[in-house]
């Protein structure tokens, strides 16, 4: 998959005349940098409505020129996404089948150990009182060959434990 995957990225560029910029709103700021009075309180508020209108401005043409640039991200970001989905979708539907699968076999384990525990108990005519043998910890995938027969470790530790309810 990754030998099929091609992706080309080519920064975005943006510039702006930022030096020239810097340089005249220093120059601008210069004009603001007054002592406040009683009787220049309401000029200096004024300037100040005048500096956050151009703050606003300023912060407006960033926000816009990043949306802009963002734009082919965005696309990418969700159609990279929208194929991690899919390979998601495929990976849980094989792991559905896998836990079905392990499930069934540790049934069949189960099954298998409870007759072969019966068996057991005859065999060694141990009697109804005295039947204590418990399974549960080798109710396990390995228990099972690939014929579905009980495995012979299976078999042998059940026995041993039969054993000792004798």
């Amino acid at each position: 998959m990754k030998e099929l995957m091609m992706i080309k990225n080519t920064p975005a560029v943006v510039s702006v005349n930022f030096d020239e910029l810097k340089q005249h709103l220093a120059k601008e700021l210069e004009k603001y940098d007054v002592l406040v009075t009683s009787e220049t309180l309401g000029d200096a508020k004024k300037l100040a409505t005048e500096l956050n209108a151009t703050k606003k401005a300023i912060a407006d043409a960033r926000k816009a020129e990043v949306t802009k640039a963002s734009e082919p991200v965005r696309a990418f970001e969700s159609k990279m996404k929208e194929l991690t989905e899919m390979v998601e979708a495929g990976r849980q539907k094989i792991m559905t089948q896998v836990q079905r699968f392990e499930d069934k076999t540790r049934e069949k384990a189960r099954t298998l150990l409870e007759a072969e525990r019966a068996k057991l108990w005859e065999k060694h005519g141990i009697e109804a009182e005295f039947r204590r043998t418990e399974y549960e910890d080798l109710v396990l995938l390995t228990s099972v060959t690939g014929k579905g027969n009980l495995a012979a470790g299976a078999r042998t530790k059940l026995e041993g434990r039969v054993i000792a309810d004798k």
